[in-house]
């Protein structure tokens, strides 16, 4: 299950070759701890916005926000956030709102702790962070205490050696239950609007809670609006948003699609585009092409001030400039980078060209595809990513019922990912 689900999101390599710990995450909500590594905007009495720390647990991004501006009365597209942050974790984030302060202060739901409330000019926007600080437990790990310390160790002495593990979008881009996120964008991006929808509300999966099957066996098969808005669990708000619009225009799968928040449309076209890099990334990998090591028409990224990489500072590798981007590389203030695509995105030349129009031609994809007139906001210019996430502050404590692990990494690097190196599961879900 986890090869073939892995396979379908791109993923289909190890950096390391030991044997896997195998365990489980997230046992435990609390077992799956991320704080964002953030600089706070300046303070403004006379600003607009009011920014503040949020901790939550066990709250999807999504459904936060949804949550959030319905209280404060506000349009969920006003809430600014840098990070969606996974839904089974005890997460802190810093958002900002378009209210009082005192409006925060009043706020009260379950499992959401609102903190440091201040008034200031600026909004959070997606990015705005420097990296997240994360601190998990593996639980039910099948090796003994030794071995399990034996395999850490030299797990992250290859990672160290090479600069970092393989920094692919981990399963919780695609949807951890139900790994669709990438197929909604995939039908976004071919103008196939009826076939997004009915991915989202239709197409019953494995793992399916027995109402929601119900209710998505009946979609595919009936497509009775009506009958199906009285089956379909209360919970599933985004589906019954769409529904509801399709009870009232019968054919307008658009219109449906537009009822979803911005971001979470988004989120589709983005998971698309990270399926495209996770292939472009194994590609390299079984290629035998190093990921710290620069070949003739690669794309590296510089790093700023922070030592974090610079998307905007794309370094094209030639025969006059590969031995100091090299020295650069080994000095971690440079990183090789593969394409995940959009309108304007650069392609590398080389063999990691050759990679990049290999695996989009074979998919049917163009750049062009990526402008989207029909839910402008969701068209994507792309960017080109580091191929390796370094990994910092790393440390580890093992006992009998865990192996807890604390480390950093940049923003938008997937700890999963690395802790996939470790675990190596047979079965998706238990990340």
């Amino acid at each position: 299950m986890n090869r073939k689900i892995e396979k379908e999101i791109g993923i289909g390599s190890y950096l390391t070759d030991t044997p896997g710990l195998g365990g489980r995450l997230r046992k435990k909500i609390e077992d799956f701890i991320v704080v964002e590594n953030f600089i706070k905007p300046p303070m403004d009495q006379g600003g607009q916005n009011t920014v503040a720390v949020v901790k939550v647990r066990n709250w999807e991004t999504n459904r936060l926000i949804r949550q959030l501006s319905y209280e404060l009365g506000i349009h969920r597209n006003s809430v600014g956030f840098a990070g969606t942050k996974d839904k089974r974790a005890v997460t802190t984030q810093l958002m900002s709102f378009p209210v009082p302060p005192l409006r925060l202060e009043k706020l009260d739901i379950k499992d959401v702790r609102i903190t440091d409330i201040y008034p200031s000019k600026k909004k959070i926007t997606l990015g705005a962070l420097i990296g997240n600080s994360f601190e998990i437990a593996i639980r039910d790990f099948e090796s003994d205490i030794d071995k399990a310390r034996e395999i850490i160790h030299r797990n992250m002495e290859i990672i160290g050696n090479t600069g970092g593990f393989p920094n692919y979008f981990g399963i919780q881009r695609f949807g951890a239950i139900r790994p669709t996120t990438h197929l909604m964008g995939e039908r976004i991006v071919k103008r196939d609007f009826e076939g997004a929808v009915m991915t989202y509300v239709g197409n019953p999966m494995e793992g399916d809670d027995e109402r929601s099957r119900e209710a998505r066996i009946l979609a595919e098969e009936s497509r009775d609006w009506r009958k199906l808005i009285e089956v379909y669990p209360q919970a599933y708000t985004f589906e019954r948003s769409m529904i509801g619009h399709l009870i009232k225009h019968p054919e307008d799968y658009l219109g449906a699609l537009r009822k979803l928040p911005t971001n979470l449309l988004l989120m589709f076209i983005h998971a698309h585009q990270s399926h495209f890099f996770n292939e472009i990334v194994t590609r390299r990998m079984e290629k035998k092409i190093p990921l710290n090591e620069a070949r003739k028409g690669d794309i590296v990224l510089a790093t700023d001030i922070r030592g974090v990489p610079d998307r905007k500072r794309l370094i094209p590798v030639n025969a006059n400039n590969i031995g100091k981007i090299q020295r650069r590389i080994d000095e971690g203030k440079a990183y090789i980078t593969a394409v995940a695509i959009g309108t304007e995105v650069v392609l590398a030349e080389g063999i990691q060209g050759e990679i990049e129009r290999e695996v989009l031609g074979k998919a049917g994809i163009e750049r062009k595809n990526f402008n989207i007139p029909d839910i402008p906001r969701t068209s994507s210019k792309g960017i080109r990513r580091e191929i390796i996430a370094p990994v910092k502050n790393f440390s580890c404590e093992i006992d009998e019922e865990r192996i807890l692990m604390k480390f950093d990494l940049f923003k938008g690097c997937y700890a999963t990912s690395l802790l996939r190196e470790f675990m190596k599961s047979e079965n998706v879900r238990d990340y």
